[in-house]
C-alpha cells in the first residue's frame, strides 16, 4: 500500500485543538457529541434519524466546507425537490467511493442515506418518490464519464452528484507536475460540458470532493485535496452547477478530532470512506439543501457566454503527428467553440450503465457477431460495477459471421464525417497485429491507420488502470455510418481461431 501514517498533533488555524482529547487512549473521544454518538452507536451507527443526525454531526464552519454557487440554480433545486408530484430522479456519478469501494453496502452510501432523509424530513412535500442512479466506476475519472456520457448519465436526471476527486489527481510520475492543475481542470470542463448538453435539459450539479489517496496531511497539515485547490470553483460559471461539499474541508473543521481518529472513525481503508464518511457527506449535502455555507458574492449567474468560460485543453503533447491528429478530433479549435468536442457514438461493456435509446449517441453490439462475451476486474458482491467485454473475431473470411459488428441503435440517423475510433481493451488483451473495419458490410475494408502506444503519453489519454488503449484513424472521412464490421489478426488467430483480443469500449469522433 502507498499509505504513510500520519503522526502528530493536527493544527488548526481557528482553533488549538484540546490536547486532552487528542490524548485519550481508547476509542471514545467524548469531548464532543460526535465522538460521543460514534462511540455509543457503534454499528448502530446508521440508525440515526434526521434530527439525532443534526444534534450528532458538528456544523461546518470553514467557508470551503459548503458553497453555494448560484442561487438560481439553488432556489431552482429547492422547489423541485419541495413541489414535484413526480419522481425526483438522482444521480451518482463518481469512482469506487460511490460504487462501495471498502465494502460499504448501497444502504449505507451517501446518495441513499441522502435521498432517505429527503423523505424523513418531508422536504419532497410535493409527494415524489426519490429514485437514485448508481453510476459509479472502479479507478474511473471524470474523463471517462465525459467520454462516454451518453452511456453514464441518464437523461432524465434532476439532481447529478459529482464525485470524481480521488480518481482525478494525477498519479504516477508520467503526467509532468506543471501539468497536473490543468489536466485537472480540463477533466472537470469536459464533464460539465457533457452535462450541459443533456436534454430535455441539464440537471443541477452538486460536487462532492472527499479527498487525495491515500487519505492523509499535506505540507500545511490539512487533509490533502489537490483536485478542489485545482478546480477553484471554475463550475461557478455554470449556471446548473448549485456548488459543492467538501468532506476533507469539514474534517479541517476545528471540532474535528486528529487525522489519526478520522481514519478509524470514517475511512474503511487508507482510500475509502466507511459508512459513517458517507454519512458525513450525506449530513453535508442536507446542510447545502438548508442553505447552509458559504453564498456566491454574485447574483443568479445566467449562463455565461463560451468566450468567457475556460476552454477544454488538450495536455497530452502535440510532438507527434498522431498526438496532432487525435488532438484535432478531440478539441475544438474554433474561437467560438467550447473547446471540447463529443464523440459521435459511443459503446461500453460497463456497469452499470443507461439503457440504449433510440437517436441518443449510443451504439451496440450485435450480440451474435461476436466470438464471445467476458467480465474482466473486480467482482465485489456489494457492488455493480462490472467490466464486461466482447472478444473481437479473428480475419478469417468475408462472411459477417467472422465479424465483430457494432452500430447506431433502430431508428436512429447514421454517424456522419466519421474520422476515427478509440478503442479501449482490457489490460494485457490487446495483442493485434492488425485491425479491419468493414463499413455497411461492404466486402472491402477500409483504409486506416493503427495508433499505438498511448501508455506512454503524459496525460489522461494514456488511459492507464483502465484500458489497453488504440487509436483507428480512417484514411479518409467516412460520410455516413450505421454499421461496422471489425476484425483483427494476431498469431493467437493463427493458432486457434481465436483473437483473445477483449474490447470494453469504443469512441467514435
Amino acid at each position: 500500500t502507498r499509505y504513510k501514517s500520519t503522526t502528530g498533533e493536527k493544527k488548526n488555524n481557528n482553533q488549538k485543538v484540546n490536547q486532552a482529547t487528542l490524548t485519550t487512549s481508547d476509542s471514545s473521544l467524548a469531548s464532543t457529541s460526535l465522538n460521543a454518538t460514534l462511540t455509543a452507536r457503534g454499528g448502530n451507527l446508521l440508525t440515526l434519524d434526521a434530527q439525532e443526525l443534526f444534534d450528532s454531526f458538528p456544523p461546518p464552519v470553514r467557508t470551503d466546507t459548503i458553497q453555494i454557487y448560484n442561487k438560481e440554480a439553488y432556489h431552482e433545486l429547492i422547489k423541485m425537490v419541495s413541489s414535484k408530484k413526480s419522481n425526483i430522479h438522482i444521480c451518482a456519478n463518481g469512482g469506487s467511493s460511490t460504487a462501495g469501494g471498502g465494502k460499504v453496502p448501497k444502504l449505507h452510501r451517501y446518495y441513499t442515506k441522502f435521498a432517505k432523509y429527503i423523505q424523513q424530513l418531508n422536504l419532497n412535500a410535493g409527494g415524489g418518490k426519490v429514485n437514485i442512479i448508481e453510476r459509479g466506476h472502479g479507478t474511473r475519472h471524470s474523463l471517462h464519464s465525459a467520454v462516454f456520457a451518453s452511456n453514464f448519465l441518464p437523461p432524465n436526471t434532476d439532481l447529478l452528484l459529482w464525485e470524481f476527486s480521488i480518481n482525478d489527481y494525477a498519479y504516477g510520475d508520467y503526467m509532468p507536475e506543471e501539468s497536473h492543475i490543468q489536466q485537472e481542470r480540463s477533466m472537470l470542463i469536459a464533464w460539465l460540458r457533457e452535462v450541459e448538453q443533456m436534454r430535455p435539459r441539464p440537471p443541477k450539479v452538486i460536487l462532492i470532493y472527499l479527498w487525495k489517496t491515500p487519505f492523509e496531511l499535506n505540507e500545511e497539515e490539512k487533509i490533502n485535496n489537490p483536485v478542489y485547490d485545482a478546480h477553484a470553483k471554475l463550475a461557478k460559471e455554470f449556471d446548473f452547477v448549485v456548488g459543492h461539499v467538501n468532506l476533507a474541508s469539514y474534517f479541517d473543521e476545528p471540532s474535528m478530532p486528529r487525522v489519526e481518529d478520522l481514519q478509524r472513525l470514517f475511512l474503511s481503508d487508507p482510500h475509502h470512506p466507511s459508512s459513517a464518511g458517507h454519512l458525513a457527506v450525506t449530513f453535508l449535502l442536507l446542510n447545502l439543501l438548508r442553505g447552509k455555507g458559504e453564498w456566491s458574492s454574485s447574483k443568479g449567474i445566467v449562463q455565461p457566454k463560451l468566450g468567457k468560460v475556460e476552454k477544454y485543453k488538450w495536455c497530452c503533447g502535440t510532438e507527434t503527428k498522431e498526438k496532432r491528429f487525435i488532438q484535432s478530433r478531440i478539441v475544438a479549435g474554433d474561437d467560438a467553440s467550447s473547446g471540447w468536442r463529443s464523440p459521435l457514438g459511443t459503446v461500453t461493456l460497463e456497469e452499470p450503465q443507461n439503457k440504449v435509446v433510440s437517436g441518443s449517441r449510443q451504439l451496440v453490439f450485435d450480440p451474435k457477431s461476436s466470438d464471445g462475451m467476458k467480465i474482466l476486474g473486480k467482482q465485489d458482491p456489494l457492488r455493480k460495477d462490472r467490466q464486461g467485454s466482447v472478444s473481437l473475431a479473428c480475419c478469417t473470411g468475408n462472411s459477417n459471421i467472422n465479424f465483430t459488428t457494432v452500430g447506431v441503435p433502430e431508428n436512429t440517423e447514421p454517424m456522419q464525417n466519421v474520422q476515427a475510433m478509440f478503442l479501449g481493451f482490457g489490460l494485457g488483451m490487446s495483442d493485434i497485429i492488425d485491425l479491419k473495419v468493414f463499413i455497411e458490410s461492404d466486402s472491402k475494408d477500409v483504409n486506416g491507420k493503427l495508433i499505438r502506444d498511448l501508455h506512454d503519453w503524459p496525460c489522461f489519454w494514456a488511459w492507464r488502470d483502465i484500458y489497453d488503449s488504440l487509436w483507428f484513424a480512417f484514411s479518409e472521412e467516412q460520410p455516413k455510418i450505421s454499421t461496422m464490421q471489425i476484425c483483427v489478426e494476431n498469431e493467437q488467430c493463427e493458432d486457434n481461431g481465436q483473437s483473445d483480443v477483449m474490447l470494453i469500449s469504443m469512441a467514435v469522433y
